[in-house]
């Protein structure tokens, strides 16, 4: 069993990172105290990917605290993609699909931020493709759409080529130190 020396709860030894508050685990090395008031919540089960935030975690998707590396920026992006066209293809109420890609898009800006953490910048730089996407779709511009379009594919290709910071920066940890 490995214990989590900030929140003191335990996990399976396959666990490398707390799922509540993402610090590292240290083997157990004297028995440890029950911890009472547990809420039963599906510690020590899922997987990891890049970093320290379970993928079945609401913090891996929705929290725009903490760092992405490139790896689950772009798994996040494809993930995010393939939902969107599921979702476009099986609504037959606009007003569902709208709901939904606005929570999408709001997914797509947390993944936004988390990889600009990773690269020691403030997620605020997310506003300037949002702004320029939100902009193109309220004027129906020809040019707004095309600056809109070509932010956005530099930014998305910058933040899948620039590497993270190495060590820990005022946004987190490490991702890939693991």
């Amino acid at each position: 069993m490995k214990i989590c020396k900030k929140c003191n709860l335990t996990f399976e030894d396959e666990m490398q990172f707390c799922s509540k508050c993402g610090g590292n685990l240290e083997e157990q090395v004297l028995e440890a105290e029950p911890v009472e008031n547990m809420p039963e919540e599906n510690h020590g089960q899922g997987f990891e990917i890049g970093g320290k935030q379970e993928l079945w975690s609401w913090e891996f998707w929705l929290s725009p605290n903490g760092r992405r590396n490139r790896k689950p920026y772009i798994l996040y992006n494809i993930a995010v993609w393939l939902l969107g066209g599921v979702i476009a293809l099986l609504t037959a109420v606009p007003l569902v699909g709208w709901a939904f890609g606005v929570l999408l898009f709001y997914a797509n800006c947390i993944n936004v931020i988390k990889r600009l953490h990773d690269v020691d910048m403030s997620g605020w730089w997310a506003v300037v493709p949002a702004v320029a996407s939100v902009g193109f779709l309220a004027m129906g511009s020809l040019i707004i759409g095309t600056i809109a379009f070509f932010v956005n594919v530099f930014l998305w290709v910058y933040l899948i080529f620039k590497k993270g910071t190495e060590g820990e920066n005022k946004y987190g940890s490490d991702p890939l130190e693991i």
